[in-house]
């Protein structure tokens, strides 16, 4: 009876390490964590810019996502990675993520974090400040 707990024991282990390790599959792809950009886009007097395209390209390869600003000028990214945090292009599970507003009304650089499957990415906040109308 000890053998068997002992040998049920050792293979939770097993299975408990190779989980942190592991990618999570989504749609058929690969994932290996996630990062999350966050923040506000305001014209020069302040007032929110509503309805503009902000696009975050993380890394060389430029995988990355875009959305609409929402009336109050806020935007949400998410991206996923399909590359293991440990390797190439990402240093200490940071990349480099390069945000555009609109069509180069604001450009600026940041470095985000991806945290593992399973846990949750702490959000980066870039508030973006960008010429009037």
């Amino acid at each position: 009876m000890k053998h068997r707990q002992a040998a049920l024991m050792g293979a939770l282990i097993v299975l408990t390490s190779l989980a942190c390790g592991e990618e999570r599959i989504v749609n058929g792809f690969a994932t290996y964590g996630s990062g999350k950009l966050q923040g506000f886009v305001t014209s020069t007097d302040g007032s929110p810019v509503a309805d503009v395209a902000v696009v975050a390209s993380f890394g060389p390869d430029a995988f990355g996502h875009g959305v609409q600003t929402d009336t109050r000028g806020l935007y949400e990214l998410e991206a996923v990675s399909h590359q293991p945090l440990d390797q190439s292009p990402f240093s200490d599970s940071l990349i480099q993520c390069r945000i555009t507003v609109g069509q180069g009304l604001a450009d600026t650089l940041v470095a985000v974090r991806f945290a593992p499957p399973g846990q949750v990415a702490v959000p980066v906040t870039v508030n973006l400040v960008v010429p009037s109308p």
